[in-house]
C-alpha cells in the first residue's frame, strides 16, 4: 500500500504534460481504442481515443494542489490546430467518489469527446481528495488536517483555482459549468457564498443529476450506510479517507465488469439507478478500471447529512450543532440554470431535484429549464448510450447560448485588467525615470 502510494505521489508531481495525436497509436480501430482505456489515466484516455490534450497543476488559495485536464479541439487535430481557434470553455466536474478519469471513460461517447467534436474547448477538472488532489503544499495524506474538508471546500477554493486558471490560459471571462452529482453541490455551495465572484465569472450553470438535498434518496448505497453507522465506525478507527483508488483493486472491479456483468449491473443498481437502459453497458468495466477514486470521511459525512436532515444545510460535528442552511436564494439571478434529472435516479431523486428547482425560484427565475427525462439515471449523464440521447441534445442548445455570452465576453478577464495595470505601472515608471535623469541632466549643465 505505501509502495503504490509513493509511486501515485511521483507520478503526481508532473506539473504540465501535453500529448497530441501523433503520440496515439493510429492503427487501432475506434472500437479498438475504446475497449483499451481500462486502466489509463485521463490524459492517456484522451490520446488513446485520438483527441489533442492537456494534463496541467494548480495550487488552491488553501495549498491543494489539483490535476486538471484540457480536451481543446476535435479528434484528429494537433495540439497547435486546436488552440489556435478561439473555442468558448466549458468545465465539466465529476462526483462523490469518482475523477476525470469518469468523464472519459465512454470512450468517443463520452460527454468530453462530444463536446471537443462539436468544437467547445473542454477543461475537465479535479476535486481535492480524489487520485488526482491528493497533494498539499505542505501536508502529505497522512496527516488527518489533510482530509478535513467537504464539497463547502471544494466550492470555495477548489472551482476558485481551476476557473481562475481556466480564464487565464483562454481569454474568456465567463465560462460555462456542467457538475455531475456533488459537482453540483460544490457549486451551488460557491454561489450563495461567493456570489459576485460568479456572476463574473460563469455564463451558465448546467446541473447534471443535482445534488442539494437527498432526504428521498433511494440508494441502497445510501441507506446502508447510514443504517450500517459507517460514519460513527470510521470515525473511531480515525480513517479520515474513504475508498481510495488502488490500482489492484480496480483491475478487480473492471474484471468482474466484464466477465460477470449481471453483478456489476447489481452493483449499478445498488448505489444509484433502477434502469440501465440507456447506459452505455459495454463500457462499464472502463468506469470499474478507475473506480472508486477516493474522498475524504468529512464529505462522506456531509452528504449523508443531506439525507439525514434534508436540508442543504453546512457539515455538522454533532447532531447538537446548530443547523446553518446555504441561502440558496443569494444565487445571482444573472446566472442562468439548466437542471437536467433523471426520472430512474435512486440516488438524486426527482422530488429532491424538484425541491431545489423551487428553493432556487424563490426569489427570481434562475432556472430557465427543468426537465426530467425517461429512463435516465445517475450513471446515464456520463456512460450515454449514444450522443443523440435527449438530455444530450438539451445540452447542446444551451451550450450554444451559453457559449455566446461568453465570446461577448472573451478579453475581460481579470487578468487582462491586472496586466494592463501592470503596464501601465511600468510604462509610469519609465516616464518619471525619464523626468528625474532629464532634470539631473539639466542641473548639471546649469551648475
Amino acid at each position: 500500500k505505501i509502495i503504490w502510494l509513493l509511486l501515485c505521489l511521483v507520478a503526481l508531481s508532473k506539473t504540465r504534460k501535453i500529448v497530441t495525436k501523433d503520440e496515439v497509436k493510429p492503427e487501432l480501430s475506434s472500437l479498438e481504442q475504446e475497449s483499451t482505456v481500462k486502466g489509463l489515466d485521463t490524459l492517456q484516455i484522451i490520446t488513446r481515443l485520438g483527441y489533442p490534450g492537456e494534463e496541467m497543476t494548480v495550487t488552491t488559495e488553501d495549498g491543494y494542489i489539483l490535476k486538471i485536464f484540457r480536451v481543446p479541439g476535435k479528434k484528429g487535430e494537433t495540439i497547435h490546430e486546436a488552440k489556435a481557434a478561439k473555442k468558448p470553455p466549458v468545465v465539466l466536474q465529476h462526483g462523490f467518489l469518482c475523477s476525470s478519469d469518469t468523464w472519459v471513460d465512454n470512450g468517443e461517447t463520452s460527454v468530453p469527446m462530444i463536446l471537443a467534436d462539436k468544437g467547445y474547448d473542454v477543461w475537465i477538472t479535479n476535486a481535492r481528495g480524489s487520485r488526482y488532489g491528493r497533494r498539499h503544499v505542505n501536508m502529505t495524506i497522512s496527516n488527518p488536517e489533510f482530509w478535513n474538508f467537504s464539497f463547502e471546500q471544494m466550492g470555495l477554493f477548489d472551482q476558485k483555482a481551476y476557473l481562475d486558471y481556466i480564464s487565464y490560459h483562454t481569454g474568456f471571462s465567463k465560462l460555462t459549468y456542467i457538475g455531475h452529482s456533488r459537482g453540483t453541490a460544490q457549486m451551488l455551495v460557491a454561489l450563495t457564498m461567493e456570489p459576485d465572484y460568479y456572476q463574473k465569472r460563469l455564463s451558465g450553470f448546467i446541473l447534471f443529476a443535482p445534488i442539494a438535498n437527498l432526504k428521498h434518496s433511494q440508494s441502497p448505497m445510501i441507506n446502508v450506510s447510514i443504517n450500517s453507522n459507517a460514519i460513527p465506525i470510521l470515525n473511531f478507527f480515525n480513517i479520515y479517507d474513504v475508498f481510495p483508488y488502488y490500482e489492484f483493486g480496480a483491475n478487480f472491479l473492471a474484471f468482474i465488469a466484464e466477465k460477470l456483468p449481471a453483478i456489476s449491473d447489481l452493483a449499478m443498481n445498488l448505489i444509484a439507478d433502477r434502469s440501465l437502459e440507456l447506459d452505455n453497458n459495454a463500457m462499464v468495466p472502463n468506469l470499474a478500471s478507475n473506480f472508486p477514486s477516493g474522498d475524504s470521511t468529512k464529505d462522506f459525512n456531509h452528504l449523508l447529512q443531506l439525507y439525514t436532515y434534508g436540508e442543504f444545510a453546512k457539515w455538522r460535528a454533532s447532531e447538537d450543532s446548530p443547523v446553518e442552511l446555504y441561502n440558496l436564494t443569494n444565487i445571482p439571478s444573472e446566472i442562468p440554470i439548466v437542471m437536467l434529472v433523471g426520472d430512474v435516479d435512486q440516488l438524486s431523486d426527482p422530488i429532491d431535484d424538484r425541491w431545489l428547482k423551487g428553493q432556487l425560484e424563490e426569489r427570481e427565475k434562475n432556472v430557465i429549464f427543468y426537465k426530467e427525462y425517461k429512463q435516465v439515471g445517475h450513471l446515464t449523464f456520463l456512460l450515454p448510450a449514444n450522443s443523440s440521447l435527449e438530455f444530450l441534445e438539451d445540452t447542446y442548445e444551451f451550450l450554444e447560448m451559453f457559449s455566446q455570452i461568453s465570446l461577448d465576453n472573451a478579453g475581460e478577464t481579470s487578468y487582462g485588467g491586472q496586466a494592463l495595470s501592470a503596464s501601465f505601472a511600468l510604462v509610469l515608471l519609465l516616464l518619471v525615470f525619464f523626468q528625474l535623469s532629464t532634470q539631473s541632466f539639466t542641473s548639471s549643465r546649469i551648475e
